[in-house]
């Protein structure tokens, strides 16, 4: 799979495998390469690459699902928008999400969250990384954006677990973790949070 006009929308249990390449989607609005609504998606071993959203999810947008990175690579998908705010190649509103292996790098944000935005307006959400790596993401200074790692935001509403236990996080433009918010748990155990510019975490 080469290329997409519209992006995958799953409503049930899905696997992607390493065969699946999912590329070059040029979604509008808050729509990129995936769709997952209410539902598991796991990622084993595909590639997330080159796509396209206006204001967020180029990669994944995900609601209220649960999603598991056991192996795979998301790259180079971008949001555009930042008036609205262009927010995360991975864009989660509620579920959780676990990151086994695999990597997420080079992914960019027209605003915050260049490779997870995490947005706690309604709904409780987990995430979790046990490994793999998040690399080189950026989020764009210029507008005020944060988080070019992960950007976890609960400033007025729900809550939001963020553990690592183990994996990489470096090299990621305006700081490698961001949390905004009292209703953020935030827990490291392991893993490697480094060399990310201007700083490796941030608590606002």
């Amino acid at each position: 799979m080469n290329s997409l006009r519209s992006p995958l929308i799953f409503y049930l249990m899905s696997t992607i495998w390493g065969s699946h390449q999912i590329q070059n989607a040029l979604g509008t609005n808050d729509l990129g390469g995936i769709v997952i609504n209410q539902a598991t998606l796991n990622i084993n071993g595909a590639l997330i690459k080159n796509n396209t959203a206006q204001y967020s999810g180029s990669a994944i947008r995900s609601y209220r699902a649960t999603v598991n990175l056991n192996s795979g690579s998301i790259e180079y998908n971008k949001t555009t928008n930042s008036t609205r705010g262009g927010d995360g190649a991975i864009y989660m509103w509620g579920g959780t999400f676990t990151m086994s292996d695999g990597s997420i790098s080079n992914n960019s944000s027209a605003y915050s969250g260049g490779a997870f935005f995490i947005s706690c307006d309604t709904y409780e959400q987990s995430i979790t990384i046990n490994g793999g790596s998040i690399i080189n993401n950026y989020a764009y200074q210029s507008n005020g954006g944060a988080g070019g790692g992960l950007y976890v935001d609960c400033y007025t509403s729900g809550q939001a677990s963020l553990k690592i236990t183990s994996g990489t996080i470096t090299g990621n433009s305006r700081y490698g973790v961001v949390y905004h918010g009292s209703k953020v748990t935030y827990s490291k155990t392991g893993g490697n949070v480094a060399s990310n510019t201007p700083d490796n975490i941030l608590r606002w």
